[in-house]
């Protein structure tokens, strides 16, 4: 997947998946509490490979009212490429919350408080 920078690993049926707590750790939760990033990389199952290869079903993105939310310190899936694509894919400029990829664990309110500003 592009922007992508996580170190998963591929099963036979190619789903990917986290090999170790530790570095499911490093992405996706370096800035929550030690017991909620252990918890929540206990929680993690693997990825199934078919959204990522399978055709786009529409010819265009439905014509509806959209935002993009990135977080600054998103270890897995490069801010960068997320400003990209939500201009390129979604026609919006995003907005930003600092943080890693997990504000819904690690934030909340802050989190929160954005989905209310932008509805």
């Amino acid at each position: 997947m592009q922007g992508f920078t996580g170190n998963t690993e591929t099963r036979d049926d190619c789903a990917s998946f986290w090999p170790g707590t530790a570095a499911a750790i490093r992405c996706f939760y370096h800035d929550c509490t030690p017991d909620d990033a252990v918890w929540a990389a206990g929680n993690l199952r693997a990825q199934a490979a078919a959204p990522s290869r399978e055709v786009w079903p529409l010819d265009a993105m439905p014509d509806v009212e959209r935002t993009s939310i990135i977080c600054r310190d998103e270890r897995c899936i490069s801010p960068e490429w997320s400003r990209t694509m939500s201009a390129e894919q979604l026609g919006v400029q995003p907005v930003e919350l600092d943080g890693g990829h997990s504000p819904f664990l690690a934030r909340p309110a802050e989190l929160a408080e954005m989905i209310a500003r932008v509805l």
